[in-house]
Protein backbone atom coordinates (compact mmCIF):
# COMPACT_ATOMS: atom_id res chain seq x y z
CA UNK A 1 0.00 0.00 0.00
CA UNK A 2 0.85 3.67 -0.84
CA UNK A 3 0.31 6.93 0.63
CA UNK A 4 1.90 10.17 0.90
CA UNK A 5 3.84 12.04 3.75
CA UNK A 6 0.78 13.77 4.92
CA UNK A 7 -1.64 11.20 4.49
CA UNK A 8 0.10 8.09 6.52
CA UNK A 9 -1.98 8.19 9.65
CA UNK A 10 -5.10 6.84 7.91
CA UNK A 11 -3.15 3.27 7.10
CA UNK A 12 -0.89 3.46 9.63
CA UNK A 13 -3.08 0.46 11.90
CA UNK A 14 -3.84 -1.82 8.75
CA UNK A 15 -1.89 -4.55 10.33
CA UNK A 16 1.19 -3.83 8.01
CA UNK A 17 4.41 -4.72 10.14
CA UNK A 18 7.25 -2.92 6.73
CA UNK A 19 6.99 -0.06 6.56
CA UNK A 20 9.62 1.64 3.64
CA UNK A 21 10.09 5.35 3.33
CA UNK A 22 11.17 7.70 0.60
CA UNK A 23 11.37 10.97 -0.93
CA UNK A 24 13.16 14.22 -0.90
CA UNK A 25 11.34 15.59 2.78
CA UNK A 26 13.20 14.58 5.54
CA UNK A 27 11.48 16.37 7.65
CA UNK A 28 7.77 14.44 7.03
CA UNK A 29 10.32 11.12 6.76
CA UNK A 30 10.91 11.85 10.62
CA UNK A 31 7.88 12.73 11.48
CA UNK A 32 6.57 9.37 9.81
CA UNK A 33 8.87 7.53 11.66
CA UNK A 34 8.33 8.59 15.07
CA UNK A 35 4.61 8.15 14.33
CA UNK A 36 5.46 4.54 13.06
CA UNK A 37 7.03 3.60 16.49
CA UNK A 38 4.98 4.97 18.81
CA UNK A 39 2.17 2.74 16.77
CA UNK A 40 4.62 -0.58 17.12
CA UNK A 41 5.30 0.18 20.61
CA UNK A 42 1.56 0.55 21.05
CA UNK A 43 1.58 -3.19 19.60
CA UNK A 44 4.55 -4.23 22.28
CA UNK A 45 7.34 -4.10 20.11
CA UNK A 46 10.38 -3.67 22.72
CA UNK A 47 13.66 -4.50 21.12
CA UNK A 48 14.94 -2.68 18.40
CA UNK A 49 18.11 -3.82 15.85
CA UNK A 50 19.43 -0.31 13.65
CA UNK A 51 20.97 -1.60 10.35
CA UNK A 52 23.09 0.92 8.50
CA UNK A 53 24.88 0.91 5.11
CA UNK A 54 27.61 -1.03 6.22
CA UNK A 55 24.91 -4.17 6.94
CA UNK A 56 22.82 -3.65 4.60
CA UNK A 57 24.78 -6.38 1.92
CA UNK A 58 24.06 -8.71 4.67
CA UNK A 59 20.46 -7.92 5.27
CA UNK A 60 19.06 -11.53 5.25
CA UNK A 61 20.94 -13.02 7.76
CA UNK A 62 21.15 -9.41 9.92
CA UNK A 63 16.73 -10.36 9.63
CA UNK A 64 17.38 -13.95 10.56
CA UNK A 65 19.98 -13.47 13.21
CA UNK A 66 17.54 -10.79 15.08
CA UNK A 67 14.42 -13.10 14.82
CA UNK A 68 16.45 -15.94 15.92
CA UNK A 69 18.37 -14.33 19.00
CA UNK A 70 14.76 -13.07 20.35
CA UNK A 71 14.91 -14.91 23.84
CA UNK A 72 12.02 -13.94 25.22
CA UNK A 73 9.54 -14.03 22.48
CA UNK A 74 9.71 -10.23 22.09
CA UNK A 75 8.66 -8.25 19.45
CA UNK A 76 11.62 -6.76 17.55
CA UNK A 77 11.51 -3.42 14.97
CA UNK A 78 14.43 -3.81 12.45
CA UNK A 79 15.18 -0.39 11.07
CA UNK A 80 17.09 -0.51 8.04
CA UNK A 81 19.21 3.15 7.08
CA UNK A 82 20.25 3.08 3.73
CA UNK A 83 21.61 6.68 3.37
CA UNK A 84 23.82 6.08 0.01
CA UNK A 85 23.37 4.53 -3.72
CA UNK A 86 20.12 3.47 -5.16
CA UNK A 87 18.11 0.80 -3.13
CA UNK A 88 20.11 -2.70 -2.80
CA UNK A 89 19.32 -6.16 -4.04
CA UNK A 90 19.07 -7.02 -0.23
CA UNK A 91 16.32 -4.22 0.95
CA UNK A 92 14.25 -5.39 -3.03
CA UNK A 93 14.32 -8.82 -1.45
CA UNK A 94 12.35 -7.77 1.30
CA UNK A 95 9.07 -8.61 -0.46
CA UNK A 96 10.38 -12.26 -1.12
CA UNK A 97 11.35 -13.29 2.49
CA UNK A 98 8.45 -15.29 3.35
CA UNK A 99 9.81 -15.82 6.63
CA UNK A 100 9.36 -12.09 7.53
CA UNK A 101 5.79 -11.99 5.48
CA UNK A 102 4.63 -14.40 7.86
CA UNK A 103 5.45 -13.28 11.07
CA UNK A 104 3.59 -10.72 13.31
CA UNK A 105 6.85 -10.64 16.32
CA UNK A 106 9.10 -8.30 13.96
CA UNK A 107 8.69 -4.97 12.26
CA UNK A 108 11.03 -3.64 9.45
CA UNK A 109 11.55 0.18 8.53
CA UNK A 110 13.61 0.87 5.66
CA UNK A 111 14.22 4.69 5.62
CA UNK A 112 16.21 5.41 2.06
CA UNK A 113 17.27 8.41 1.38
CA UNK A 114 16.61 8.10 -2.64
CA UNK A 115 14.04 10.79 -3.67
CA UNK A 116 11.57 8.50 -6.18
CA UNK A 117 11.32 4.98 -6.76
CA UNK A 118 9.64 3.73 -10.05
CA UNK A 119 6.37 2.01 -8.71
CA UNK A 120 6.05 -0.08 -12.19
CA UNK A 121 9.54 -2.46 -10.77
CA UNK A 122 8.95 -5.41 -9.94
CA UNK A 123 10.47 -5.55 -6.60
CA UNK A 124 7.99 -2.16 -5.78
CA UNK A 125 4.90 -3.55 -6.76
CA UNK A 126 5.59 -6.92 -4.30
CA UNK A 127 6.37 -4.53 -1.76
CA UNK A 128 3.35 -2.43 -2.15
CA UNK A 129 1.48 -6.02 -1.16
CA UNK A 130 3.44 -6.67 1.95
CA UNK A 131 4.21 -3.06 3.44
CA UNK A 132 3.06 0.94 3.88
CA UNK A 133 5.16 2.37 1.53
CA UNK A 134 5.24 6.47 2.38
CA UNK A 135 6.38 8.82 -0.07
CA UNK A 136 7.37 12.29 1.38
CA UNK A 137 7.29 14.79 -1.59
CA UNK A 138 8.32 18.03 -1.60
CA UNK A 139 5.36 19.88 0.18
CA UNK A 140 3.82 22.80 -1.54
CA UNK A 141 3.11 26.13 0.23
CA UNK A 142 0.10 25.31 0.82
CA UNK A 143 1.18 21.80 1.99
CA UNK A 144 3.15 23.33 4.51
CA UNK A 145 0.95 25.26 6.13
CA UNK A 146 -1.49 22.64 6.58
CA UNK A 147 1.46 20.40 8.18
CA UNK A 148 2.51 23.05 10.28
CA UNK A 149 -1.38 23.52 11.62
CA UNK A 150 -1.31 19.84 12.73
CA UNK A 151 1.95 20.31 13.95
CA UNK A 152 0.64 22.89 16.19
CA UNK A 153 -2.71 20.74 17.33
CA UNK A 154 -1.69 22.10 21.02
CA UNK A 155 -2.18 25.26 20.24
CA UNK A 156 -5.69 27.32 20.36
CA UNK A 157 -7.30 26.61 17.25
CA UNK A 158 -8.78 30.51 17.43
CA UNK A 159 -4.50 31.54 17.71
CA UNK A 160 -3.44 28.61 15.06
CA UNK A 161 -3.97 30.38 11.76
CA UNK A 162 -2.41 33.09 12.73
CA UNK A 163 0.88 31.49 14.28
CA UNK A 164 1.16 29.23 11.31
CA UNK A 165 0.50 32.48 9.03
CA UNK A 166 3.21 34.09 11.05
CA UNK A 167 5.75 30.96 10.92
CA UNK A 168 5.68 29.73 7.61
CA UNK A 169 7.85 32.16 5.85
CA UNK A 170 10.54 31.27 8.05
CA UNK A 171 10.08 27.46 7.42
CA UNK A 172 10.32 28.48 3.86
CA UNK A 173 12.83 30.42 3.83
CA UNK A 174 15.07 28.25 6.56
CA UNK A 175 14.27 25.03 3.99
CA UNK A 176 15.68 26.64 0.75
CA UNK A 177 19.04 27.86 2.82
CA UNK A 178 19.17 24.95 4.10
CA UNK A 179 19.11 23.36 0.16
CA UNK A 180 21.92 25.61 -0.69
CA UNK A 181 24.04 24.92 2.49
CA UNK A 182 23.22 23.18 5.66
CA UNK A 183 25.90 25.44 7.74
CA UNK A 184 23.69 28.50 6.72
CA UNK A 185 20.64 27.81 8.68
CA UNK A 186 20.60 29.75 12.03
CA UNK A 187 20.23 27.92 15.03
Amino acid sequence: MKCDGLSYQKYINKGLNIFFLFGPEVVLKNNAKDDIRVHLAAQGFVEKKIVKDKEIDRLDKVITESIGCNLFASKIIIEISHTKGKIPESIQSIADMDYVRSRDDIAIIIDSHVDKVGSSLKWFKKMEEIALIIESKKLKSFEEKIWLKQQLSFIDSSKRSDLVNKISPTIAKRVSTAAVSPSLIPT
